[in-house]
């Protein structure tokens, strides 16, 4: 489970460690994958899976520029794999094998038939193959899924990790359960890796910045789905898109015009229902009210944090200069506003945690007593 916040100092720190000790000829640009680095997975997906996915090993390895040293890298099933790990998307491990150590990579067959999830959970666990091969371990084994995370931004992969993740706030079957007189909330965020999927996507937008790679660039290679998470990714359009981007597009365009003729329904539906229906007695009315109100309590907790996120970012980026410059006495008066804000922070996200919890609780209460 990935942290509710990084804090800017480790980032700081981490890109730096990974910037002095990896090679830096894989942190000049981005891969951005082709047509034909998905779509050959789609051709073998049904029969012949590993196909592929060696295809996008091969393929990671030439942009990483080392050599495979007779790595393993396959499918396994977690139902038939005895490990502490079996439930995992991916691994990376080394084993003996006739007096040598081999590396081996396996990728949980239950994503076989998505080449974005395959390719995304392949470029975290090479990036762990890539970090050991270039002895950078940290011993904390969460910080250290972490650095891997931040090491495939650093290394280029970023774009790959970004298209394997996706948001669903289910809004249509809150519209059809409004219509059934119920309230549905649900937001839902897939991601492989440490990172929460935003803090991952705000880390690959500043290495595009870094690297003088415009986000119009970069973007038709980014599954609609996924944008999300890059800041101003969703409003940006791209110079030049793949025909596989082109496909999701038109795919999730189809399928929102078909969500709105249905919700188009279902308001018409429901505004019949409102006309004959009862009113519902005052303690539904209030506990309705109560729900609204904690929703946008909750909203208004995303939109401060997100202020002192950015006023943690700015104040670093202050102390960073000021001690660039050696000048001590004022980096030193921002070091206790600088945690005291942080410490605000991880009181916040607890808080809001808690406001979200009490929020379902009074829906889960409203819908038992219709």
């Amino acid at each position: 489970m990935a942290n509710k916040h990084i804090s800017s100092a480790w980032l700081r720190d981490k890109k730096e460690l990974l910037s002095k000790k990896l090679p830096k000829d894989v942190q000049k640009t981005v891969f951005l994958p082709d047509d034909y680095f998905y779509i050959q997975y789609y051709e073998h997906a049904d029969k012949d899976p590993v196909q592929g996915l060696h295809y996008m090993t091969n393929v990671l390895f030439d942009w990483l520029k080392i050599n495979p040293n007779s790595c393993l890298v396959d499918f396994y099933d977690e139902e038939k794999f005895e490990n502490k790990s079996a439930d995992a998307a991916g691994l990376y491990t080394k084993i003996e094998k006739d007096g040598k150590e081999q590396e081996v990579i396996l990728i949980n067959s239950k994503h076989a038939q998505n080449p974005f999830d395959v390719a995304a959970i392949l470029a975290h666990e090479m990036m762990h193959l890539y970090l050991y091969r270039n002895d950078i371990e940290l011993e904390d084994t969460q910080e250290n899924e972490q650095l891997t995370d931040l090491a495939t931004i650093q290394a280029g992969l970023s774009v790959l990790i970004l298209n394997g993740m996706s948001k669903d706030t289910r809004w249509l079957m809150t519209i059809i359960a409004l219509c059934f007189g119920m309230l549905y909330w649900h937001s839902e965020q897939k991601a492989f890796g440490y990172f929460q999927p935003k803090q991952y996507g705000q880390q690959a937008r500043r290495y595009f910045g870094e690297k003088n790679i415009p986000l119009h660039y970069i973007i038709g290679h980014v599954l609609p789905a996924a944008r999300f998470f890059i800041p101003g990714g969703w409003r940006t359009r791209a110079q030049k898109k793949t025909r596989i981007i082109e496909m999701f597009e038109k795919r999730r365009l189809r399928a929102n015009l078909i969500e709105v003729a249905i919700a188009i329904v279902a308001i018409g539906a429901l505004i019949g229902f409102v006309n004959w229906e009862e009113q519902k007695d005052a303690a539904q009315r209030n506990l309705s009210n109560e729900i609204v109100n904690c929703k946008s309590e909750a909203e208004s907790m995303e939109a401060s944090m997100g202020a002192k996120e950015a006023r943690l970012e700015s104040m670093e980026a202050e102390m960073g200069r000021y001690e660039a410059s050696g000048n001590n006495r004022r980096y030193n008066e921002l070091v206790e506003p600088y945690n005291q804000l942080l410490r605000e922070i991880q009181n916040d996200y607890a808080a809001y945690d808690k406001a979200v919890d009490d929020c379902n609780a009074s829906i889960n209460n409203y819908n038992s007593n219709l």
